[in-house]
């Protein structure tokens, strides 16, 4: 039988094939080749990254601390923002973020660090009052120096128990903010029983604003102001409370404002005196953290924040006009955490 065998020849090390590299292999070792220079210039560009929708919390919450002078917020109006995904790589690149600009930090005194931030931008971000803002921030929105800023804003989140100024929404939508997108009702969680007068503090983090699910919306019940009703009282959806708030705004815009020749924008119908380009949704505040076996998960926290009322009612501090720290370099939120956890005071304005 021939023999096929073939003479073995010893391998040199610079013969041996080396496997494919990948993209990722092949272009990640050479970064650290490149000019200083270069390498910086790479993570700013990485750093500027498109801004994603935030949601804008108003300073003093107290906002009728005062009933000689009008309501006007901690300005330039900022948002807080998540870390880049570059600040996370390394140390070089985080360094190089921060000294591009691209990133603005300020101090939280919560956090005991710096923290991103930047500025309001109208046409992505949702721009939140609470029920004692609600129709003071609307009064200085209101404003002619405010006319840019209302003619700008897409997004409008009011707290559940401010949709009593229905009306006075309805009014400066017509007037001043015909573009606005979407009109949220923000909820202080998906329970399935609670008061719709019912108010809630502020979240003291980062926070978004979530949708209520479609299951939230039909399994959710609202009720008057006692917690406990006969079977007698009837019970509302949230889906079935957003129609009806819908109604309300409609038939005020029909009585009050058929006559307005307003009629360009989103917001508002050209054709009839309803908001037909306005939609009107249901969201509540969710923050990020982990649960006891590390799993990192978005969770509502409002639920657990609700505000006391009648004579147990407590106010959130009130802040003089020549008294406020520049917001760009500190987070002034910060200075009303736990104020919902206080002894109730009688409410006393500043003349």
């Amino acid at each position: 039988m021939p023999n096929f065998s073939f003479p073995c020849f010893p391998r040199r090390r610079h013969h041996r094939v080396p496997a494919r590299p990948t993209p990722t292999t092949a272009s990640f070792p050479l970064f650290t080749r490149f000019p200083v220079e270069l390498q910086l210039a790479i993570w700013a560009f990485a750093a500027a990254s498109e801004p994603q929708p935030e949601v804008c919390l108003l300073w003093p919450q107290n906002a009728v601390a005062s009933r000689r002078r009008p309501y006007i917020p901690s300005l330039p109006l900022l948002v807080d923002t998540a870390w880049p995904a570059v600040a996370h790589v390394c140390r070089a690149a985080r360094e190089a973020a921060f000294a591009s600009g691209v990133v603005q930090l300020r101090y939280s005194p919560t956090a005991r660090c710096a923290v991103p931030y930047r500025r309001f931008i109208p046409a992505i971000d949702t721009l939140y009052t609470t029920r004692l803002q609600t129709f003071e921030m609307l009064c200085f929105l209101m404003q002619p120096e405010q006319d840019q800023l209302a003619r700008d804003l897409r997004h409008l989140a009011v707290e559940m128990s401010g949709m009593r100024f229905d009306g006075r929404i309805a009014l400066f939508i017509q007037r001043k903010a015909s573009c606005l997108r979407t009109l949220s009702v923000v909820f202080p969680g998906t329970v399935d029983i609670q008061s719709p007068h019912v108010e809630f503090a502020l979240p003291e983090r980062r926070c978004v604003l979530r949708d209520v699910s479609d299951s939230a919306l039909d399994r959710c019940m609202l009720i008057g102001g006692d917690p406990r009703p006969p079977p007698e009282i009837p019970l509302v959806s949230f889906r079935k409370y957003l129609v009806k708030q819908r109604e309300r705004m409609d038939h005020f815009a029909h009585v009050h404002l058929s006559g307005s020749n307003e009629t360009d924008g989103m917001a508002r119908s050209a054709q009839g005196d309803y908001f037909s380009g306005l939609e009107i949704k249901a969201q509540t505040f969710v923050e990020y953290s982990r649960d006891k076996d590390g799993r990192e998960q978005w969770v509502e926290v409002c639920r657990d924040r609700l505000l006391p009322r009648g004579d147990l009612r407590v106010w959130p501090p009130r802040v003089p006009l020549g008294g406020r720290k520049n917001p760009e370099e500190y987070r002034v939120l910060d200075d009303d955490r736990g104020w919902h956890l206080r002894e109730p005071a009688p409410y006393d304005p500043i003349d």
